[in-house]
């Protein structure tokens, strides 16, 4: 959509009268000739010209703006094409769940397929739970929080990222969930989002089980990744 508004087409029509019809009252006032404007013929009074050129100006100015605003369309950018109108039954969608493994300091990329279109946003949720910590009769480890990152990118260059988010420590083992939500500025044809998203789960470090003399290492952790989406059915 142009950011720029103008008169619409309808300007350079109306432009070319005024200047026609403004040479031609020139014309008028500097000789006693005829002046024609269209069907109309115009004799030159001198005692009467300062009075009739300035209401036939105002005649004309009225006439010029009268025939723009019965072109210009209400409701409508006048200098652009309109953006989809987002209309009808808003639906949510949630798709299957993807799952998977991740090492730290890894990335792994899931594809994600929307068929609908008229979207409205597209959400994608992961989740983990680190391991509980270790007890032991006479010792305990406390299991550090593992850090995962999402990013994504879709159809029409749409890309979206998360911060980088560690899960709340739970001696029970704590669970981490990121939300991911991009809105989507819709385009006319109502395509905007609709086919195939790109979906990386960075996984950063996974802490350890962390004792007072020693640790014992965590350097992978599980997740899910639910993709959702709402759209306008028509």
């Amino acid at each position: 959509m142009s950011g720029t508004a103008g008169l619409g087409s309808s300007g350079g029509d109306s432009g070319s009268i005024l200047n026609l019809m403004i040479n031609e009252l020139k014309k008028w006032f500097a000789s006693k000739e005829e002046a024609k404007i269209g069907s109309f013929k115009f004799t030159h009074r001198p005692a009467i010209v300062s009075i009739t050129g300035t209401f036939l100006i105002i005649v004309m100015l009225s006439a010029m703006f009268s025939y723009q605003a019965a072109n210009i369309k209400v409701g409508m950018p006048t200098g652009g094409s309109g953006g989809s109108t987002q209309t009808g039954e808003l639906v949510n969608v949630t798709l299957p769940d993807k799952t998977g493994v991740s090492t730290q300091k890894s990335e792994v990329t899931e594809d994600v397929s929307i068929p609908d279109t008229n979207l409205k946003s597209v959400t994608f949720t992961l989740t983990w739970k680190d391991e509980p910590d270790i007890k032991y009769i006479i010792r305990s480890y406390t299991n550090a929080p593992d850090m995962f990152q999402l990013k994504v990118s879709g159809p029409n260059n749409i890309t979206a990222e998360s911060a980088m988010v560690g899960n709340k420590h739970d001696p029970a083992g704590g669970e981490g969930k990121i939300v991911l939500k991009i809105d989507i500025q819709q385009n006319k044809k109502g395509d905007n989002g609709t086919g195939t998203w790109k979906v990386t789960i960075v996984c950063g470090d996974c802490g350890d089980q962390q004792g007072i003399a020693i640790a014992y290492v965590d350097d992978s952790n599980g997740w899910t990744l639910t993709p959702s989406y709402e759209y306008y059915k028509k």
